[in-house]
């Protein structure tokens, strides 16, 4: 059985979900995984059903071919011929140079290619345990044993029916084996700390010379574990910011640049670290426009058409929209079908800032001086590299150009935080925004007219093609070797990601060392296990797509399950799945012990992680009045 994983974003607030199904020996849905995770459609119908159909096509390739063979044998199979260095430091000290640019750009890096490490000492048979649910086992275990935090959910007894049918209902703790045992008993949450610091200390965006050493590191770390390691290259469709001015140039009076800069908070070294790229949106144009301003709330199809209804002119204007409703892709889409100019896209405080809570660094919210980073890729199309759709971006491949590439906007754009918005909008003239489209600013938010206000935007960015990193890891299976379970998270980062992706990154690791700890006892699953280090997630589910694609036919013959482990922080439970797989994630918790490290004493109440998972959502319930969201 092929199995997909359906995981959430932290970057945005997506629309209306499709689910769509393909067979490729088994059904799957094609919402699921980190490859193509996110396959969403506009409701306005800009999206043909053919490029739907095409999109659930790819994802449910990815879904099966996630889960799968080692990439080692996959591209001896098709000839592809690695390159293989003595030591890291030599792959340290490489040259770097982009390949080709589209575009003005500045003087690129991209370094060069690949580092395949040596193949691991062979590891003597052992006994066998069931690899999904030793997997599962730390994949809980990482989501709370990450922070010791004294914050915890309320108590509750009751088992709760969540909305998706699927029940939690109170189950006494089983024996583990004494290899599951072990496994649990080893996870430190030490190490934890020390592996989120090793990938969040530095700000690691895809491509970049940091980004390519956190490859390495995590390859090195691997092998040290006794599992054979191989850092993959790709080349894929790259975007950095090169100039970015935004300014607003009439009223006279009112004319100012506006602050494209994010503030720094003391104590935090990634917000003043020199090596972080500026706020900007992956994949946009390089332009510039001086036009008026037009506010179109959540930048949706339905909003536009509203404007249009209303008498509003959009046709070579600039849209300021926000946050929340869509992936920020859609936003843009949508402006370019309604012939906008520019788009710009601040986080409002309704959304994300004062208004929900205190802000960053006294709480969990957005400042006013906060950009929100993302790419604008049109995911929704097709992921992966823009010009390589459906075949895998490796050295010498066919290429589109780019100008048939037709999932990158071809207008700029940029984010704002909602203190530079602020003042965008105090100056908008027009008719008042309808009451559901007002913010959380202290202002009557507007929607804008030719004479009210005009702006410059001013993007030019560095499109080209650079070479992007995954690290595979393979654990030979004793009785099924050529079935593969394989655990998956994205290491790329906007900045240093000590959240997204790097708590995730620091979990699998743990998971690799638990491994290489069995390994050392003789110990060998029944299946083999593949761990998959994603490089370009954020921009595009890059390396997980192009892994995927590079490795199809494979894949779909071998596969068995994926899990993906992205976002593993916080004292409350929580995990997705298809539901072919969601009784064998709720018995995996009911073989753990509950979250110890509330500091409420409501490990005391549950005799499992399932229970204290179901206490959990019988609070948030309750809190709902009644309705339990399920993920």
């Amino acid at each position: 059985m092929l199995f997909g994983q359906t995981i959430s974003s932290s970057s945005a607030t997506y629309g209306s979900k499709a689910v769509e199904f393909c067979n490729l020996g088994d059904p799957v849905y094609a919402n699921g995984i980190n490859a193509l995770a996110h396959i969403t459609y506009p409701t306005d119908g800009s999206v043909t059903k053919a490029a739907q159909q095409a999109a659930a096509l790819t994802a449910c390739q990815s879904t099966s071919s996630l889960v799968a063979l080692t990439l080692q044998s996959a591209r001896q199979e098709r000839g592809i011929l690695h390159r293989r260095h003595a030591s890291y430091l030599q792959s340290r000290a490489m040259p770097f140079a982009p390949l080709k640019s589209y575009g003005t750009s500045p003087d690129g890096q991209a370094p060069n290619p690949v580092v395949i490490v040596a193949d691991a000492p062979q590891r003597r048979f052992g006994d066998a345990v069931r690899v999904a649910g030793l997997v599962g086992t730390l994949v809980f275990l990482g989501s709370y044993l990450f922070t010791l935090q004294t914050w915890g959910p309320p108590s509750a007894t009751e088992s709760v029916t969540t909305t998706t049918t699927t029940t939690l209902s109170k189950t006494e703790v089983q024996p583990l084996s004494s290899a599951e045992q072990a496994f649990v008993d080893g996870v430190q949450p030490q190490k934890l700390r020390e592996f989120l610091h090793a990938y969040a200390s530095v700000p690691h965006t895809c491509g970049t010379k940091q980004d390519y050493e956190t490859a390495l590191y995590t390859a090195h770390q691997w092998e040290s574990y006794g599992i054979k390691a191989e850092v993959v290259e790709y080349y894929t469709l790259l975007s950095y910011p090169v100039h970015r001015r935004l300014a607003i140039v009439s009223p006279e009076q009112s004319a100012q640049e506006l602050n494209l800069t994010e503030g720094s908070v003391a104590d935090d070294s990634c917000t003043t670290d020199p090596t972080a790229l500026p706020p900007f949106l992956a994949y946009s144009a390089t332009g510039n426009v001086t036009a008026s301003v037009v506010y179109a709330n959540f930048g949706t199809q339905q909003d536009f058409e509203w404007l249009a209804s209303s008498n509003v002119s959009l046709g070579g204007k600039i849209a300021l929209v926000r946050y929340g409703a869509n992936m920020r892709g859609l936003k843009v889409m949508a402006a370019e079908k309604n012939g906008m100019a520019g788009v710009l896209i601040y986080s409002d405080p309704n959304e994300d800032g004062f208004t929900r809570g205190p802000v960053y660094p006294e709480g969990f919210y957005r400042p006013e001086d906060s950009f929100q980073r993302g790419s604008v890729n049109y995911i929704p199309l097709y992921s992966g590299d823009p010009m390589t759709p459906g075949w895998a971006s490796v050295e010498g491949a066919a290429r589109l150009t780019y100008e048939e590439v037709t999932n990158v906007p071809r207008v700029p754009v940029l984010p704002l935080s909602y203190g530079q918005a602020r003042r965008i909008l105090a100056a908008l003239g027009g008719q008042k925004a309808p009451d559901a489209w007002q913010g959380g600013l202290p202002l009557e938010y507007k929607l804008g007219d030719d004479a009210s206000l005009v702006l410059n935007l001013d993007v030019v960015m560095d499109n080209h093609v650079g070479a992007i990193w995954d690290v595979i890891g393979t654990i030979e299976g004793s009785e099924q070797p050529d079935k593969r379970v394989v655990l998956g998270n994205h290491r790329d980062a906007w900045v240093c990601g000590a959240v997204d992706p790097s708590s995730g990154s620091a979990t699998l690791m743990e998971i690799a060392r638990g491994l290489g700890e069995l390994l050392q006892t003789g110990w060998k699953p029944r299946r083999s296990i593949v761990l998959g280090s994603w490089d370009g997630e954020e921009y595009a589910l890059l390396g997980s797509t192009e892994w995927v694609e590079d490795n199809a036919k494979l894949l779909t013959e071998e596969a068995v399950a994926y899990l993906n482990v992205d976002l593993l922080v916080g004292p409350l439970v929580s995990a997705s799945a298809a539901p072919s797989i969601a009784k064998f994630v709720q018995d995996s918790a009911s073989l753990l012990p509950a979250n110890p490290f509330h500091g409420n004493g409501s490990s005391d109440i549950a005799s499992s992680l399932l229970d204290q998972w179901a206490t959990q959502m019988t609070e948030a319930r309750a809190a709902r009045g009644g309705i339990t969201r399920f993920r």
